[in-house]
């Protein structure tokens, strides 16, 4: 079944960051609200093959729940947007039903688009309006050991679902008052499940929870197994200047002295506040890669930035973990963006560092 085309949304984020650097006036695009417009388009079902016939499909008889056709399950009715709750409620004992007479088959890939059983558990219609999963299903069907490290569609695995589910905690996606809300208690303890019985975290599971703002499911992934990629620097950069863009101020890295109002809100407590939580998600980072080994490009980007709002904290965080003794160059560019900025905080508080320790 192909599901959606989240992998490559991942790519568009790391190519942005790579644009960013060549092209620094547009590097305060709106990263974000570009993320969760590509993500309610991605995470959408084909649906099923035109037809000749007009006739209902056949249903096995022998079903408990009328679900099957001959050998093979019929996912029909998930495909179906008018389907009720009910009855993909009915269709998911179909799928029990048929993984109980053919445990041996819970891993086929059937028809044309090549559909696993257990796809269905965690992602359908019902779940989609309403937010919240059957654990008693999930759960049972867990017990045939199916394999949850295959590709669906552009999603590594299962797993890469569920987690995509982390972008509609709350108020669900911006500026869509139809969109689905996730409990991010109950989605945690689903990805948790996954994870225990067997789901491996993939590099796109740490970004896609990184670029939803999810530090929980972040750090999860990175602590069991997920490779740390580029992107998460950049997200905390894309989102900070979209706060400073909800305040009516346009950034603009040409301008040698920014406005007065830009660095007054640089030091408010609203954004301290949201640069703080934003770097918990470096800070964590950091725990499995060194500064110097970050994506140049977008540490480049987080320093010109914070030099451009005079932000102290930020360079504090870098000399704090050993940013000057490790990459001399990326010192010796944050010291220029502070001058080129005037960002005299930062300038003398790079001034104190320095003569202490070179």
């Amino acid at each position: 079944m192909k599901i959606g085309q989240m992998g490559g949304i991942f790519y568009i984020l790391v190519a942005f960051v790579c644009l960013a650097g060549a092209n620094e006036q547009n590097f305060t695009q709106n990263l974000s609200q570009n993320f969760t417009q590509n993500l309610s388009k991605s995470i959408s079902v084909d649906t099923a093959p035109d037809t000749t016939s007009d006739t209902a499909p056949n249903l096995d008889a022998n079903s408990s729940n009328g679900v099957f056709a001959d050998t093979a399950p019929n996912f029909e009715i998930f495909h179906d947007e008018n389907a009720t709750n009910d009855q993909i409620s009915n269709a998911l004992d179909g799928l029990l039903d048929f993984a109980r007479a053919n445990a041996e088959r819970i891993n086929e890939e059937f028809g044309e688009y090549g559909e696993r059983i257990f796809t269905h558990f965690i992602y359908n219609s019902k779940i989609s309006r309403t937010g919240k999963f059957d654990f008693d299903k999930i759960t049972e069907i867990l017990k045939f050991s199916p394999n949850l490290n295959y590709n669906e569609g552009e999603f590594d695995n299962p797993l890469n679902i569920v987690n995509s589910y982390g972008c509609d905690i709350g108020a669900g996606v911006a500026n869509d008052e139809n969109s689905t809300k996730f409990d991010s208690e109950e989605l945690f303890a689903l990805i948790d499940l996954l994870v225990s019985s067997g789901a491996k975290p993939s590099e796109n599971d740490a970004k896609m929870a990184s670029a939803c703002d999810n530090f929980d499911a972040f750090a999860y992934f990175l602590a069991n197994g997920a490779p740390l990629g580029n992107g998460v620097v950049a997200d905390i950069t894309s989102s900070e200047a979209e706060f400073i863009k909800d305040q009516n101020i346009t950034l603009d890295y040409l301008l040698k002295t920014p406005p007065s109002d830009l660095r007054r809100i640089a030091q408010s407590y609203d954004f301290s506040k949201f640069h703080a939580d934003k770097m918990r998600f470096f800070e964590e980072s950091l725990k499995y890669k060194g500064i110097n080994e970050l994506d140049k490009k977008e540490l480049e980007g987080f320093i010109k930035f914070s030099a451009l709002m005079d932000n102290s904290l930020a360079v504090q965080f870098l000399l704090e973990h050993g940013i000057c003794e490790k990459d001399r160059q990326m010192c010796a560019y944050m010291k220029a963006q502070a001058k080129y900025f005037e960002a005299e905080k930062i300038s003398d508080m790079l001034s104190l560092e320095l003569k202490h320790k070179f």
